[in-house]
């Protein structure tokens, strides 16, 4: 029988993990994806596929296509167990590792490629140079790609620097003004 502590614990448990599935879609994430990030978050145990397939009523292929897709993004780990052949998972829970792992996928999906039109832009040099809209066109590439890049600068060293150093930099400006 559970309790009435049990009771309100569950309750706030499904709440948030609703709350980091909106969340998880507004970012881009799938929502179930998103769903079992937040009950993992919200879990001081590891949990096995079947108990993240039972709890948020997915199917054995997607709790499986999810949880992959959060280890391969570094937000969740997998546990051995001596004596049995199940993985457990876990969830990264140091804030700042969590935010780096997922800065360096949003880079990596969304930043990256985008820098890759550099070089469609070199390779269409001659093309761009002929008329006023292939001018235009050249000029708006180059502004979008000195934002690209400065902003490709910040992801590199936010992922590469670690949270001390980022606590020193803002403190340091805000000493200054």
């Amino acid at each position: 029988m559970k309790t009435k502590q049990t009771i309100v614990w569950d309750t706030v448990q499904e709440e948030f993990i609703q709350k980091w599935r909106e969340l998880g879609t507004a970012w881009g994430i799938p929502p179930a994806m998103a769903a079992i990030h937040g009950l993992l978050l919200s879990q001081q145990h590891p949990l096995i596929t079947d108990e993240v397939m039972s709890t948020l009523s997915l199917s054995r292929g997607s709790a499986h296509t999810q949880l992959q897709a959060l280890v391969d993004w570094g937000l969740v780990y997998p546990v051995r167990t001596l004596g049995t052949r199940q993985r457990r998972y876990v969830a990264e829970k140091d804030a700042w590792q969590m935010m780096a792992c997922i800065a360096r996928q949003r880079k990596k999906r969304e930043l990256d490629p985008l820098l890759e039109l550099e070089g469609w832009k070199e390779s269409q040099s001659a093309g761009l140079s002929d008329s006023a809209p292939a001018q235009a066109l050249d000029k708006t590439l180059d502004g979008i790609l000195t934002q690209a890049r400065a902003v490709n600068g910040v992801f590199d060293r936010l992922i590469s620097e670690d949270e001390r150093w980022w606590e020193q930099w803002l403190i340091r400006g805000l000493r200054r003004n």
